[in-house]
């Protein structure tokens, strides 16, 4: 016999991707496997990969390759569109798989189930590739008993080689080779410990934590100053972004910031007369002030309002040394 060549490569490499896909599902139910993800990535996409090429390969040796998706509607009588699709929603559980690994740890219940599924449908990809063969009538070398187990045989042999492979790419190899890749790669930092440290290396590490531990504490001390700064002047910001009793409120510290004492909050003096919001007594006379937070430009009744007051503080005074401000924060 002489198969394809594009035969034996979807053999082989489906074979192997699924293997691993299963050494990955026993060994960390075991939590034997290695805990860092780039292990991780590097296995499943090791496995995604050999199960793709093999796939695609699958159809070089079809007379009309683009129409391989045919087959996958013979499911109830074919061993051979009953891989197709074995193969298809294996890609599911093993998508998930990979996502709670990566998100829960190997050792979680999410992890176990969706593995679990991953490995079952795996094994049954490969039990009908198998099954092809076994079904071939024409070739007595194939349909036999033996067929089916060594199939399953060797497909889980070359993933679990695979899957040690790849430790040692990733834990010894790599890291080795490309140590700032691998920063948290665990087997060699034993060489880090203090016992054997260099000359004059532990001083020097105590040294290094002094001045580290100084630092976080000026900048603790900082960052309590510019805490405080912050609140103590919060008062400037608000003038921008306030409205209503808050921007009354805020004018009220801005005017004491500037030393003005004798400042009235009219609207709390006096809650049911509703005029003006603050009153300020200086040397020169009466301050009246109104403060609205418009969001955009004063209605001309808005700017009037201001002056009306003023004339009933003047008349109430008996005098002209009534003044009006009116402050809008019409930017907010």
């Amino acid at each position: 016999m002489h198969p394809a060549k594009s035969v034996i490569f979807f053999t082989t490499a489906t074979g192997a991707g699924y293997g691993l896909l299963v050494a990955l599902f026993a060994y960390s139910l075991l939590g034997e496997a290695p805990a860092d993800n780039s292990f991780t990535w590097g296995a499943f996409f090791s496995a995604f990969f050999l199960i793709i090429a093999g796939l695609l390969s699958s159809t070089l040796h079809l007379g009309h390759p683009e129409r391989a998706w045919r087959a996958l509607s013979q499911w109830r009588s074919s061993w051979l569109s009953r891989e197709g699709v074995a193969a298809l929603f294996t890609f599911i559980p093993a998508g998930l798989f990979l996502y709670s690994w990566l998100t829960f740890g190997m050792t979680s219940i999410y992890t176990f189930l969706f593995g679990a599924l991953t490995a079952i449908l795996s094994l049954a990809t490969v039990y009908c590739t198998a099954m092809i063969y076994v079904s071939l009538k024409a070739i007595p070398a194939w349909r036999n008993l033996w067929t089916l187990p060594v199939y399953l045989s060797f497909s889980i042999m070359t993933g679990t080689v695979l899957f040690n492979f790849l430790i040692e790419l990733f834990d010894t190899a790599l890291p080795s080779l490309t140590p700032a890749i691998f920063p948290y790669q665990s087997q060699f930092n034993w060489i880090h410990d203090l016992d054997y440290s260099l000359p004059n290396q532990r001083d020097l590490a105590e040294e290094r934590e002094k001045i580290t531990n100084e630092y976080q504490d000026a900048l603790t001390k900082h960052e309590e100053k510019a805490n405080q700064n912050h609140e103590k002047y919060q008062f400037l910001n608000d003038l921008l972004t306030a409205t209503g009793d808050a921007l009354v409120s805020t004018v009220e510290e801005f005017l004491g910031y500037f030393k003005f004492s004798e400042v009235r909050n009219m609207d709390e003096l006096n809650p049911d007369k509703l005029e003006e919001d603050l009153q300020v007594d200086y040397p020169d006379g009466l301050l009246v002030i109104e403060a609205k937070g418009v969001g955009g430009t004063s209605t001309d009744s808005d700017c009037q309002q201001i002056s009306k007051f003023r004339f009933r503080r003047a008349q109430e005074r008996n005098s002209t040394d009534v003044f009006a401000l009116y402050i809008v924060n019409h930017q907010r």
